[in-house]
């Protein structure tokens, strides 16, 4: 008697794990190593949390980015392009909500440049926080904020030995 698994079923098993992981792949990750992108929060929400996959072969990060409705948030606009291989600081103005990033990767410096979309924010006087460093030389980035704060801007610095950024979040807390 031949117990074994039907080779159909096998083929059907082997197709479901691959499109899994292949829809599982673009569902996560907005963009691939060098490749540009463009992540805009639907209105009247602000990027909440981020992770940012390092890919040390090819001196590049995936990227995730998750929105979530906030009150009090208006009209948005994007920033210039930050310099690449360089330290950078970008705020929002007017402690402004960021709700967007978009990326081109500069191949001759290694490295990756940013605008920023920032939607107003009508509070009162919110209390604004630098966090420290999220993440180490070629490690993980990842953040995120509670629901009575937003993350109001980012700064970084370069290593150009190991053509890799170091972040950190400036976050705000709403004050109502």
């Amino acid at each position: 008697m031949n117990m074994g698994i039907p080779q159909y079923i096998l083929a059907l098993l082997v197709f479901g794990m691959v499109l899994v992981t292949v829809t599982t792949k673009q569902a996560i990750w907005i963009n691939d190593n060098h490749q540009n992108f463009n992540f805009e929060c639907p209105v009247g929400e602000s990027i909440v949390y981020f992770y940012g996959w390092i890919i040390t072969s090819a001196n590049d990060r995936l990227w995730h980015f998750h929105c979530a409705p906030r009150s009090s948030i208006g009209s948005c606009s994007w920033s210039g392009y930050s310099s690449a291989a360089s330290d950078t600081t970008y705020k929002c103005s007017g402690n402004g909500a960021l709700a967007g990033i978009r990326s081109y990767y500069v191949t001759s410096d290694g490295d990756r440049r940013f605008s920023y979309r920032c939607c107003s924010v009508s509070l009162s006087s919110p209390s604004c926080v630098d966090s420290g460093y999220v993440n180490s030389i070629d490690g993980q980035v990842e953040y995120g904020v509670p629901g009575h704060e937003y993350i109001n801007g980012m700064s970084s610095t370069f290593d150009s030995t190991a053509k890799d950024r170091r972040f950190k979040v400036h976050e705000c807390r709403f004050r109502y």
